[in-house]
């Protein structure tokens, strides 16, 4: 738009040069800009890319409690089975291509058929049982076991129902991205089981071990697919004359992988000083892991590492204060780079947090917090630890406030 055009003239302010927007209006802007460009908002750019999505869930829910003595020692037991069943409506505009056009000295521009409205339904049910049983062996000692079932909806942008054409170069690549409209949740299948041993007031040792079975992965995929023109000739590179065979990359539920593990706490209270200290470490495994030295992995599990948390507190009546070093072992978080099949590792990393509060009346409490008190960095690197790609430093941050009730 030129400095001459009255485009945002409905907003307040609109004379004034804008440095900061405090606060983004979608509706506001959409309904200004329509009535600017006599056009859906939606449809002005890249029209066959638009979509939207409407999801109906309905759950059913029961649970039942039952206590009583096994061998003399009480136990409390816990089932409960929920069901869910998810309805989707996905609707999209859907442009097929018909031909690709040298556009520069290298770029080819796809050239599309008109924008076609298209409605896709999708739904799936499932049920979800929990069951926890709690033993007490003595009146220190307590054991636990739990069972569940969990699901992880799969995002808007996976259920995407349309194809995009982006980043065509004559000669290839010729990439598109496709979502997938029938993807199930991710579903996983947790076992935990812990031991607690309540040995002083306010003190305790636990200790625990937990396997989770999660199918349906969703790893995206790419294929070599042909696309045609109106009279049903495969497109061709008009550079070469060579039939394109298109790199479509699509979302599917193709994997399952397995997490197991063990953590263990200890509370410690000195007497009744107020002083305590908290240790907690929490170690895992699976079989999803990535080979470095593999250059053709197609899946593995991101954000997966060891951590542990060493803690010293002190609290009364008045106010508390509570120190606390973080650590995270390395880990993977992502394994691509820029669209390439490259991993991306965020190095081991720990940090000093500070948090403190006063109490200046039975309702009224002041607050202090402190985080990454030594400036620690974060590091990134690539499939070896020397292929570094990102160093961050935010720096130590700070904040107070004060807390009410009323």
């Amino acid at each position: 738009l030129d400095a001459g055009s009255d485009f945002l003239s409905g907003v307040s302010g609109s004379g004034h040069v804008q440095t900061q927007w405090l606060q983004f209006d979608h509706d506001e802007f959409r309904r200004i800009y329509e009535g600017h460009v006599g056009v859906p908002f939606t449809t002005t750019k890249r029209p066959s890319e638009s979509f939207t999505i409407g999801e109906d869930i309905l759950s059913l829910y029961t649970q039942l409690e039952f206590a009583g003595d096994v061998g003399g020692r009480p136990y409390d037991f816990v089932t409960g089975l929920r069901y869910e069943r998810t309805d989707l409506d996905i609707d999209g505009n859907l442009a097929s291509i018909i031909n690709v056009v040298p556009e520069g000295a290298e770029v080819l521009n796809e050239v599309l058929t008109p924008v076609t409205p298209v409605t896709l339904k999708s739904d799936y049910a499932i049920f979800l049982p929990n069951v926890n049983f709690k033993l007490d062996f003595t009146e220190d000692l307590v054991g636990r076991i739990a069972y569940s079932k969990t699901i992880t909806r799969p995002s808007m942008q996976e259920l995407r129902p349309n194809l995009e054409f982006k980043d065509l170069k004559q000669r290839g690549p010729y990439p598109v991205t496709a979502g997938n409209p029938d993807l199930k949740p991710l579903e996983s299948d947790n076992l935990d089981l812990s031991v607690e041993w309540y040995y002083a007031e306010g003190s305790y040792a636990s200790a625990g071990v937990f396997y989770k079975q999660v199918d349906n992965f969703i790893v995206s995929a790419t294929t070599g697919e042909k696309f045609f023109d109106p009279s049903g000739n495969p497109i061709v590179d008009p550079v070469n004359g060579q039939v394109i065979q298109f790199a479509v990359t699509k979302p599917s539920n193709v994997e399952t992988a397995d997490v197991d593990g063990f953590e263990f706490a200890v509370q410690h209270m000195f007497g009744d000083t107020g002083f305590g200290t908290v240790v907690n470490a929490t170690f895992v495994n699976t079989n999803a892991e990535y080979d470095v030295n593999s250059f053709d992995q197609g899946f593995a599990l991101v954000g997966l590492s060891d951590s542990y948390n060493l803690v010293a507190f002190y609290e009364n009546e008045t106010y508390q204060v509570r120190l606390a070093y973080n650590y995270r072992d390395k880990f993977l978080q992502s394994t691509e780079q820029a669209g390439l099949a490259e991993p991306t590792f965020v190095d081991d990393y720990g940090q000093f947090d500070l948090s403190a509060s006063y109490n200046l009346t039975e309702n009224v409490s002041l607050t202090f917090e402190g985080i990454n008190l030594t400036g620690e960095e974060t590091l990134w690197h690539g499939r070896y630890s020397n292929h570094f790609l990102l160093a961050e430093e935010s720096g130590p941050r700070y904040s107070i406030g004060v807390r009410a009730a009323f």
